[in-house]
């Protein structure tokens, strides 16, 4: 594993994987850039479903929830690399190389298949990295430039296939729930919206998301208020906005869910 302050690389295989371990989650202060090696399972994006193959690359934003459904009777092995978006932004004055991360709709064209890539030399970039020393930091930064301008050569192309299915009901459902996060929302207001019996609705989000409708809405929440207080407002002052009824009900919430107090960042 290589890890700094900016970025962190690692290497992981599970011989026999338990499905268990892989929950739903959010990186709120990294993207990530994962390889797929080996395996079987479906990869889940906010509500959109990645059945994925040997030599598959994902991006995921900040705030993108994911988790894999992975198949125990496979070896899961993969490549990982988080990286800090004001780190790119140092360099990348304009965030050209963050383009693929940031200009896509949550769950939206997060896979990249192998066949993308003209040629072998993103996967000689991973092979560089595999074989960096670890206090090599340089050569380990250099190289994850390079992956970002290799997938963004990828998404610039006219053949990068960019047909994905937004109408799906879970993806109504998320882009709903995200415009109305600083209004008033309750399960009976999605199910009206959809037409869909509480039961139902709390079936088809969790088999999607791997999470609880209300535990989704309350980590997307908290992730707004997080970036305002980043900005310089004040919690006391956003709170409220989004749906926490009182201070003491909302600090909890964000220290369990960030570590820290909304007041430390």
């Amino acid at each position: 594993m290589i890890s700094t302050e900016n970025f962190r690389f690692y290497h992981s295989l599970e011989v026999s994987p338990n499905p268990d371990e892989y929950q739903t989650h959010i990186h709120t202060d990294h993207c990530e850039i994962c390889y797929f090696v080996s395996g079987k399972g479906i990869f889940h994006v906010e509500g959109s479903d990645y059945h994925l193959k040997k030599g598959d690359v994902l991006i995921m934003d900040t705030t993108e929830s994911h988790h894999i459904e992975i198949d125990p009777v496979e070896p899961y092995e993969r490549y990982v690399i988080h990286f800090k978006k004001d780190f790119i932004e140092k360099i990348d004055k304009e965030k050209k190389l963050l383009e693929p991360i940031e200009n896509r709709s949550p769950g939206k064209q997060n896979l990249l298949r192998k066949h993308y890539f003209e040629n072998d030399f993103f996967f000689q970039i991973i092979h560089n990295m595999i074989n960096s020393p670890q206090q090599d930091e340089l050569l380990v930064a250099t190289n994850l430039f390079a992956i970002l301008n290799e997938i963004r050569n990828i998404f610039n192309s006219p053949d990068f296939n960019t047909v994905y299915n937004d109408d799906t009901l879970i993806n109504q459902i998320i882009y709903y729930i995200m415009d109305n996060l600083d209004k008033q929302i309750s399960l009976d207001d999605i199910c009206k919206k959809f037409y869909l019996s509480k039961s139902q609705l709390c079936r088809v989000f969790k088999k999607s998301t791997g999470t609880t409708v209300w535990n989704y809405i309350t980590s997307k929440r908290l992730i707004k208020v997080k970036e305002l207080v980043e900005m310089g407002v004040m919690p006391t002052k956003v709170f409220s906005q989004y749906g926490f009824s009182d201070y003491s009900a909302f600090y909890r919430a964000y220290k369990k869910y960030f570590n820290h107090s909304p007041t430390k960042q």
